[in-house]
């Protein structure tokens, strides 16, 4: 009851002062109309179940957030795959696919699959960490982030 009293205040509140600013003239009377059913629609809101009060419901500020922020890090992680593409491609080294994984805006992972990479079988000095960390230097990263498959 109390988040019902103080929502409808709420609305009151912001509606006067929108009428407050709108000028004198014929929107006038169409504004000050629209705002009469709005508060009409807050007032009845819990007898109707409209829900007309869902801005102030935390839980669904909280889920869309994390909708955005998921949105925003599957963007991040095609720009940062296109970006690591190009890195390799200017030291030699060609990638048939990279994979980053982003949480929170944070890289957490990068799967980089080499397709050109040339060693010699029988060299016991280059193995899959040595090539990791050759990549993770020249891409200014943490190697622990970076995995790399040949």
């Amino acid at each position: 009851m109390k988040t019902y009293i103080i929502s409808v205040l709420v609305v009151a509140i912001s509606l006067t002062v929108a009428q407050l600013v709108i000028p004198k003239g014929r929107i006038k009377t169409a504004v000050e109309a629209a705002i009469s059913v709005i508060f009409i629609a807050a007032v009845i809101s819990p007898l109707t179940d409209l829900n007309v009060f869902n801005f102030f419901d935390t839980e669904t500020v909280i889920a869309n957030s994390e909708q955005k922020i998921e949105y925003i890090d599957k963007g991040v992680e095609k720009y940062c795959t296109k970006y690591i593409k190009d890195r390799l491609e200017r030291i030699d080294l060609i990638a048939e696919k990279v994979e980053v994984e982003i949480r929170r805006g944070e890289i957490n992972k990068i799967d980089i699959y080499l397709s050109n990479l040339v060693i010699e079988e029988n060299n016991e000095h280059i193995n899959n960490t040595v090539i990791e960390n050759y990549v993770a230097e020249k891409l200014s990263l943490n190697p622990e982030i970076i995995k790399v498959h040949v």
